[in-house]
């Protein structure tokens, strides 16, 4: 039952700011039952502050502001082909000209899209049909797999 209600705490902390009294009315519990389970998980997670205002103490979910752009990323821009590509290259390991591969692995429309790539430098295209990411376009796929969790 208190881990039940700890994670229904958590859950609506991460909604927005609420004082012990509040959250009971909403998850229907008592006060002080509230207030034990948001001081022990204080103690478990440093992610939650609390302040005093006036007589009543707010407690609420800090998100560190990467990890709010890293949501909101996430959220509104989908993931583009040529992206994709940024971030096949990476995976494979492609990732100076020692580790290229062969363009030759792609189809005809991520190749289309890897000439542009060369264009806007996010790689290299060597003269023996090899392919590897600069590190404009390291950083790019690195960023890219954070953000959409890849």
């Amino acid at each position: 039952m208190e881990t039940n209600l700890k994670e229904r705490i958590f859950s609506l902390l991460q909604e927005e700011p609420y004082t012990p009294t509040e959250l009971s009315r909403v998850l229907g519990t008592h006060h002080f039952t509230v207030a034990k389970i948001l001081s022990r998980l204080m103690m478990e997670s440093p992610v939650i502050k609390s302040k005093k205002v006036g007589r009543y103490e707010v407690f609420w979910i800090k998100k560190e502001p990467l990890e709010e752009y890293v949501n909101y990323v996430r959220d509104v821009t989908p993931l583009s082909p040529r992206i994709e590509v940024l971030v096949t290259l990476y995976n494979m390991g492609a990732q100076s000209s020692e580790k290229a591969v062969s363009i030759s692995g792609f189809s005809g429309e991520q190749r289309k899209l890897i000439d542009e790539l060369a264009g806007k430098q996010r790689v290299v295209i060597t003269t023996r049909g090899l392919v590897y990411l600069t590190e404009l376009g390291k950083g790019i796929a690195k960023g890219a797999k954070i953000a959409h969790n890849l």
